[in-house]
């Protein structure tokens, strides 16, 4: 009887160790799709995006009336932005893990394009408001188990 007892009470703990993981892991990822949004955003606003009122940029072009720096990948990066929000509502809703990897999915390429762009633009600058964008992606990528080449994310010199 006692060995049934603990038989039990061993099963209840390594259930409640096992959801425990699943919620942290689903916490995990949903900041993680938080931080690459914010990241996405500033991006935009960093690249001179015209979306944003030139009293409210960054880039000093406040004081240039009419002069816009907006690069080609802005358009990208608020698609990137609304991907990892959309990622972050489906792990925050408890999606199943393929509607999960669908919309990594959709970061994903989401992100890639950005990527690409960012190294078109032949910009230290770009390349440098880029990095936290690269940070939050692994971070996602790392919570969802998947391992990439490191070199897969850093766009060339």
């Amino acid at each position: 009887m006692v060995a049934r007892a603990t038989a039990i009470v061993a099963m209840f703990l390594t259930f409640a160790a096992v959801t425990g993981c699943a919620t942290t892991m689903r916490a995990n990822l949903s900041n993680a799709a938080e931080n690459l949004e914010y990241n996405a955003n500033v991006l935009v606003h960093d690249s001179g995006d015209d979306a944003y009122p030139p009293e409210h940029r960054s880039d000093g072009t406040a004081d240039y009336p009419g002069y816009s720096t907006a690069h080609e990948y802005s358009r990208d990066a608020r698609a990137l932005a609304r991907s990892a929000h959309e990622l972050r509502l489906a792990v925050d809703a408890r999606a199943s893990d393929s509607e999960v990897r669908a919309a990594f999915d959709r970061v994903s390429r989401s992100y890639h394009a950005v990527r690409d762009e960012v190294a078109h633009a032949d910009s230290l600058q770009a390349r440098r408001d880029f990095a936290p964008v690269t940070d939050s992606y692994r971070a996602i990528e790392h919570e969802l188990g998947i391992a990439a080449r490191r070199d897969e994310h850093v766009p060339p010199a």
